[in-house]
Formats: structure tokens, sequence, C-alpha cells
């Protein structure tokens, strides 16, 4: 009940807002962001994660049409399921190096050119990378076990 409610109101708040919200912040001591956060702001361009945040939720970012920009922090270490879904308009994400887990969907439907994966990412769950990229550059010197597509 209390994850539908605050759901409710990140959409209404997102719909309120002006015709393009440019940025979001994120509070600063937070150590993950909730899942469905910021689900469906479909206006919001640009993010930037403060460097507490370890942990991104599930579908925290799914929906967020005109996201262009996300800063992650460099320990962050989870992107959990379909955090990006949808993201079309994020054309490029600097992923940290300490990020260890991408899960299913993370960035499935997003227009990037040429995702880099850092080289300590030991997991990519189904359909994580399912994006309009002809190329993945990975870091480390083992690709990362890939769940079956």
């Amino acid at each position: 009940m209390k994850k539908s409610i605050l759901l409710l109101f990140s959409l209404i708040l997102c719909l309120i807002l002006s015709p393009r919200v440019y940025e979001e912040t994120v509070e600063k001591d937070k150590a993950f962001i909730e899942e469905g956060a910021f689900m469906y702001c479909s206006k919001l361009a640009d993010v930037e994660i403060p460097k507490s945040v370890k942990k991104v939720g599930a579908n925290a970012f799914d929906g967020c049409y005109e996201l262009e920009r996300v800063v992650l922090p460099q320990k962050l270490t989870t992107l959990e399921k379909e955090t990006f879904r949808n993201c079309y308009s994020l054309r490029k994400i600097d992923l940290p190096k300490s990020l260890c887990t991408i899960k299913a969907g993370t960035f499935e439907s997003c227009g990037f050119n040429q995702p880099v994966i850092p080289k300590y990412v030991k997991s990519i769950g189904k359909n994580a990378l399912q994006v309009t990229t002809k190329k993945l550059i990975f870091k480390g010197k083992n690709v990362p076990k890939i769940a079956k597509q």
C-alpha cells in the first residue's frame, strides 16, 4: 500500500511540474533509491544520483522517456531489474567501476550507441542490454556471466 501511494505521488508530481523537468536531485544521505521511485516521470531529463547510493531499485526510472543524462555514483554496486527500461532518450551512461550486477531488463529499450561494461561486472541478467546498439565493450579480461536471452 505504501509503495503504491509513493508511486502515485511521484506520478502526480511529474504530471504537475513544468512541461519538461530538467533535473532531479535525490537526497544526499540515501543509501538506495526505492523501487519505482521515478517510474513514468516522462518529462524527467537529467538525474544526478548522490555518492551515498549503492543500489538503485527495480523500475526506479522505468518509462522516463525523455531521460537523457544520468550520473551514477562511483560506489554503486547493483542496478536492479528494469531500472532504466524504456528510457528511449538515454544515449550515454557511464557505469561506475564498482558495478558488479546488472539485473534483467535494466537497459531494455534504451538508445545507447556503445555501452561500456566495467571490468568488475560479474553477471548480466536476461534482456539487461536489449538496446539499439551494434557493439558492446567489456573492460574486463573475462566476459561476465550473461543470462540466456
